[in-house]
């Protein structure tokens, strides 16, 4: 039997278990319902909230609080606080900003110009390499041809010892 054949059985033994009745003896407990909701008891020390006509003034709202502390961090905060003008201005120049830096990656259209050869390109090979330096050229081509040949045949060899 699989781990999840044994699995499945533990779980499906386990939920029929739960639905067994539950026994002969049992009587239902005896929880009576009140006939209507009776509610919280009135706090004493709670103010009545009343509803005003006039409207409400939420121009300086914190100074309700009488709190020094904040009303000067308040007041700093609006001496600080660039108006809406201000504000758009700083958005458009950070964005301009964003375009200016990105500016290298995008390609720029311009015409294009005649290649100039380089200064070590204007130079001319001699037609022929010097001697010492073609025969260095040979020997290292056979040197590589050979250790080329050598792997091949050890390949081999593996592949019929095998």
């Amino acid at each position: 039997m699989t781990r999840a054949g044994v699995i499945g059985g533990t779980v499906a033994a386990a939920l029929l278990a739960g639905c067994a009745a539950v026994g002969p003896n049992y009587h239902r407990p005896d929880n009576p319902a009140p006939a209507a909701y009776q509610g919280a008891a009135p706090l004493a020390a709670a103010p009545v909230s009343r509803v005003t006509a006039d409207p409400a003034d939420l121009a300086r709202w914190w100074t309700q609080f009488r709190d020094p502390v904040l009303q000067s961090l308040v007041e700093r905060a609006l001496a600080g606080n660039l108006d809406l003008e201000a504000a758009a201005s700083r958005i458009r120049q950070a964005r301009q900003q964003v375009i200016l830096a990105g500016a290298p990656a995008r390609p720029t259209p311009r015409r294009r110009r005649q290649r100039q050869p380089r200064a070590h390109q204007q130079e001319r090979l001699p037609a022929r390499l010097p001697e010492p330096v073609r025969r260095r050229r040979k020997q290292r081509r056979e040197r590589r041809l050979e250790r080329k040949l050598r792997r091949r045949r050890v390949r081999r060899r593996k592949r019929r010892v095998r």
